[in-house]
C-alpha cells in the first residue's frame, strides 16, 4: 500500500528495499504536484520491470483522466491491470488484510483522508510446533489470518494447536493536507497512530484557514480528540528553520508522543522504542 506519491518516490522505495510487485493499492489524497507527480512514473518503471500483478488505484475525481491522459500524450501503456476507484465517504477498498476507509477534507480542492485498519491481527505462529505438525512455510500467512491448515498428507491442523495470539490489530490515519476540521478526529478515533499535516506553527493560522492548511496545534488537539495513541506531524512549510518547535506545539494540546516526520521513518518503530 502506498499513500500518496509525490516526486522521488520510487527512488524511496528502491532505497528501502521494496518492489513494485508488493503493492495492491495506491491512495491518493487530492492532486496537488507533490502529492501525484510521481505517480506516472512510477506506473510507467513498473511496466519496465515487467509488472502483471493487478493494481487498485483510489482518489479523488481528475485521477484517471490524469494518468490515461499523459498515456495518450506519450503513446504509453502498463502491462498491468490499473482499476481505478473515486473516493466517497465510506469504505474505498478491503481484502484479507486491510479495510481501507475515505473520509473528505477541507483543502483548496477536493481531497481525501484514508483510515487503514488491519481485518485480522496477525497470530505468531509457533514454527517448530507448525513445521512438526507436517505444515510447511507456505501455510504461514494463513495460519497468521487464524485459519486452520491442511498438511500436504490431508491431516487436518487446528490453528490454535501451532499459533499463539499476536499484537492488537493495527489502525492508523493519513490526514493530508486539510484545514483543522473536528469531525476528522472522529474518523480517526483510537487509531494506533495518526499522521495529520501541520504545515504551520500557530502564528501563521489565519494563513494556515486561507491556504486550506493546519497548525501544529491543530494537529494535536484533532489527535487528543480522537485519542490517538501516536501523531505523526508533516508537510511542514520551509519557512521554519526549527522542525522540534512543531513537536513542542502540538504537545500543547495532545498529552500523548508527538513524531516529527522526516524521510525513511518508521513510526510504528520509533513509538514503540520510546519510553
Amino acid at each position: 500500500m502506498l499513500l500518496d506519491c509525490g516526486e522521488g518516490t520510487q527512488i524511496r522505495i528502491r532505497e528501502v528495499g521494496l518492489r513494485g510487485a508488493t503493492f495492491d493499492v495506491i491512495l491518493i489524497s487530492h492532486l496537488h504536484g507533490d502529492h501525484v507527480f510521481g505517480l506516472p512514473g512510477l506506473l510507467s518503471s513498473w511496466t519496465l520491470q515487467g509488472r502483471t500483478k493487478p493494481l487498485t488505484l483510489v482518489g479523488p475525481r481528475g485521477l484517471e483522466a490524469f494518468l490515461c491522459g499523459i498515456n495518450a500524450a506519450s503513446q504509453g501503456s502498463w502491462s498491468y491491470l490499473v482499476a481505478f476507484r473515486v473516493a466517497e465517504p465510506g469504505v474505498v477498498f478491503e481484502n484479507e488484510d486491510v479495510r481501507i476507509a475515505a473520509h473528505p477534507l477541507v483543502h483548496r480542492i477536493e481531497a481525501w483522508g484514508y483510515r487503514v485498519g488491519e481485518v485480522v491481527a496477525p497470530r505468531r505462529v509457533r514454527y517448530e510446533a507448525a513445521v512438526a505438525a507436517g505444515l510447511e512455510h507456505a501455510d504461514f500467512r494463513s495460519l497468521q489470518l487464524g485459519r486452520d491448515a491442511v498438511t500436504r498428507g490431508g491431516i487436518p491442523v487446528r490453528n490454535a494447536e501451532v499459533t499463539d495470539p499476536g499484537r492488537p490489530g493495527f489502525q492508523m490515519a493519513y490526514l493530508s493536507d486539510t484545514s483543522y476540521a473536528p469531525a476528522l478526529a472522529d474518523f480517526a478515533q483510537g487509531v494506533s497512530f495518526l499522521y495529520h499535516e501541520s504545515t504551520y506553527l500557530d502564528r501563521h493560522a489565519a494563513l494556515a484557514q486561507k491556504t486550506g492548511h493546519s497548525t501544529a496545534r491543530q494537529a494535536g488537539q484533532i489527535a487528543q480528540a480522537a485519542g490517538a495513541n501516536c501523531l505523526v506531524l508533516g508537510h511542514f512549510s520551509q519557512r521554519y528553520a526549527q522542525l522540534a518547535d512543531f513537536a513542542t506545539e502540538a504537545n500543547e494540546a495532545y498529552s500523548g508522543p508527538v513524531l516529527v516526520g522526516r524521510s525513511g521513518m518508521n513510526p510504528v518503530a520509533e513509538r514503540s522504542n520510546q519510553p
